[in-house]
Order: structure tokens, then C-alpha cells, then sequence
């Protein structure tokens, strides 16, 4: 028989593994959000200065994963950006934040 200690144990458990996918579903409802409005940056560039096809940043969705191609995303996005804006001959833009692209890259990494 499970004495009062054993059994609030088991509740303590249960209520962290309930917890644990309550975080993993907000997790991956936010990484949903964010490949959702990053599809739509990469249909506002014209198709030949897209580095990928726009349906590739679904794989942001994928927990782990998502931090490796998180670098190759959010550089290329910016690089698109950049190339789209100098063939007008614009480059007030400088790197359209291919630093700032990097930095969040490195800073997802690092939330492990």
C-alpha cells in the first residue's frame, strides 16, 4: 500500500510531465506563428531572389531542428532582401539586418 508521501509524489510527477507538453505545445505553437509570417516575407521577394522555397521554413516547426535551420532561414531571408534592394540600385538598407538575422540565430542556440 502507497503511503500519503508515495502517492504525492506520483501527482508531482504527472504534474510536471502535464506541464512539460503544455510548454511544448505553446513552444511549438509560437514556432507555427513565426514560419507562418517568415513564408510571407520570403512570397513578398521576387522567386529569384529567394534563397529557398518559402515552404522550407516549415521545417521551424520541428523542436531541435528548428535551431540549426534557423541558420539557414533567417540569413538567407535577409540576404534576399539585400540582393532585391541593390538590383534597384538601393542600398540605404545596408545588410538588412543579416547581423541582427545571425545574432537571433545564435540567441536560440543559446535557450537551451
Amino acid at each position: 500500500m502507497y503511503s500519503s508521501g508515495q502517492g504525492m509524489e506520483g501527482l508531482s510527477i504527472i504534474a510536471m510531465l502535464i506541464s512539460a507538453g503544455i510548454g511544448l505545445m505553446i513552444g511549438i505553437a509560437i514556432n507555427i506563428v513565426i514560419a507562418y509570417l517568415t513564408i510571407n516575407l520570403f512570397r513578398a521577394l521576387p522567386e529569384q531572389y529567394r534563397g529557398m522555397a518559402p515552404e522550407m521554413v516549415w521545417l521551424l516547426v520541428i523542436p531541435l531542428f528548428n535551431l540549426f535551420w534557423n541558420f539557414m532561414v533567417f540569413p538567407k531571408l535577409s540576404r534576399g532582401y539585400q540582393t532585391a534592394f541593390e538590383s534597384q540600385g538601393d542600398t540605404t538598407h545596408g545588410d538588412c539586418n543579416g547581423r541582427l538575422a545571425l545574432a537571433l540565430c545564435i540567441c536560440a542556440v543559446g535557450t537551451l
